[in-house]
């Protein structure tokens, strides 16, 4: 299994055998190296983070000039404490980073947020670890998680993706060290309703979230769409509940493309979309002209 990249007009691979899983590589080159499902990925300092799903750990690739390309095990061997390389995870899902450059990331199936400070200690934020829907208005730590994806940082506030909650929840950092935790969107059931309440069944699956001149991006997965929160107003940037798969819309708006289970998106410096649309196995982009 493979990272590619895309710097020019040809994707390259900068990580992962072809056709081959596993585990191994560390200290060495990274297109040498065996991975098991590699899943979200950060660039921190030119610094290449993801996660080694199914490996249970987060690896990084180095822009080191003495460690060029070479890949290492950041995170995830042994234990639950201690330094972030010895610490147990299962399967790391998203990733962010704050202004301090702490590594944020979502334990999800052990349904909790970690922190890895830049000191390479690591240590919970939010989720107490028991699977569930609870905890808003009180310290992040104490509160239940459930399969936590998309995470993002903005404003000194902590959004999460929590994908089996079918909700967006975010933890505000200004309110308290700790973190208070809150629901921003959604019920904690899953649906497809957009009213002017944002609190109602209107997600199904989120699995990650962006932000772009204030505005707020949703991967909403099994609803098959990607929507935005401008304003306080939840509306559709592109695909539909009612329709999903592929149909030959590209070139059109893209609130008339059809996405079929979009699991990540992200926005370069000119303000393009980008999703993969994993479904239907393609990377689509949305121009910043035509998000309407």
């Amino acid at each position: 299994m493979q990272l590619a990249l895309d710097d020019s007009t040809e994707p390259r691979i900068i990580a992962g055998i072809s056709e081959t899983k596993g585990l191994s590589g560390d200290g060495g080159p990274a297109d040498k190296a065996k991975l098991n499902y590699p899943t979200g990925i950060s660039i921190i300092n030119s610094e290449i983070y993801f996660s080694d799903s199914r490996n249970n750990r987060i690896r990084k690739i180095s822009s080191d000039c003495e460690k060029v390309n070479q890949v290492t095990t950041f995170a995830g061997l042994f234990y639950d404490t201690g330094t972030a390389n010895e610490t147990s995870i299962n399967q790391a899902a998203g990733f962010t980073y704050d202004d301090k450059g702490n590594l944020y990331f979502s334990d999800a199936k052990k349904h909790r947020i970690r922190m890895i400070a830049a000191n390479g200690n690591i240590k919970t934020i939010a989720g107490n670890g028991s699977p569930g829907y609870s905890g808003d208005g009180k310290a992040a730590l104490n509160s239940q998680l459930h399969s936590p994806h998309g995470l993002l940082w903005y404003d000194n506030k902590l959004y999460i993706a929590d994908t089996d909650n079918h909700i967006i929840r975010l933890i505000d950092f200004n309110q308290s060290q700790v973190g208070i935790i809150s629901t921003l969107i959604g019920n904690g059931s899953p649906g497809s309703e957009i009213v002017a309440n944002l609190k109602t069944r209107c997600l199904d699956s989120p699995m990650d979230i962006a932000m772009f001149s204030n505005k707020l991006y949703i991967c909403d997965s099994n609803n098959h769409r990607i929507l935005k929160l401008s304003d306080g107003e939840l509306g559709i940037v592109a695909g539909n509940h009612e329709t999903s798969g592929y149909c030959e819309k590209d070139g059109d708006y893209a609130k008339n493309a059809c996405l079929n289970h979009p699991t990540a998106i992200t926005f370069d410096n000119d303000g393009n979309l980008f999703i993969a649309d994993q479904g239907n196995h393609r990377i689509r982009k949305i121009d910043s002209a035509k998000k309407n």
